[in-house]
């Protein structure tokens, strides 16, 4: 499992590098709390994500990885769109099909797991968001048991442009 792992983190990396070398593209930095409603396995979560804004495009490709505190990690590749309210407020709904590895976390009995995401956000520059998401991870009953979980975050989303300029 744990070749798996670097395996999957070693194509993640590669995935970013590719993707950061382009315009309008952000990196998405949260904290969380896994498990948040049913409490039977919380935990601190922290979560990296990168995400591409094609310009020319209502859907946009996202890369992550999220760890919580008792060794539950989930790498993923998705979509989302970015959905404006008013000025400088933003409705963000992702999905993101990945891969769970339990650690001492909890239990989702299949490694294939899919991410539905909705993100509240403020666009205080053209540089960075700060925002609110809560998600959900199940196996859609690829598995006899499908437990879920949900998690609740705060998160910054910075752009790459402010990063490396």
């Amino acid at each position: 499992m744990q070749f798996a792992s670097r395996t999957l983190f070693f194509l993640l990396f590669v995935t970013v590098y590719q993707i950061s070398a382009q315009e309008h593209t952000s990196l998405l930095i949260s904290y969380a709390q896994f498990d948040v409603f049913k409490q039977k396995h919380t935990s601190p979560e922290l979560r990296f994500e990168v995400r591409q804004d094609l310009t020319s495009s209502y859907v946009h490709p996202l890369v992550g990885v999220m760890g919580n505190f008792h060794g539950g990690r989930f790498y993923y590749f998705g979509v989302y769109t970015d959905l404006k309210v008013v000025d400088g407020l933003y409705v963000t709904p992702s999905f993101a099909p990945g891969f769970y590895s339990r650690g001492k976390s909890k239990n989702l009995h299949f490694v294939l797991e899919f991410r539905s995401q909705l993100d509240i956000s403020f666009n205080f520059t053209d540089l960075y968001r700060v925002g609110v998401n809560i998600n959900h991870i199940s196996n859609a009953s690829l598995s006899r048991l499908n437990p879920g979980v949900e998690s609740i975050a705060l998160y910054i989303l910075i752009s790459f442009n402010s990063i490396f300029n």
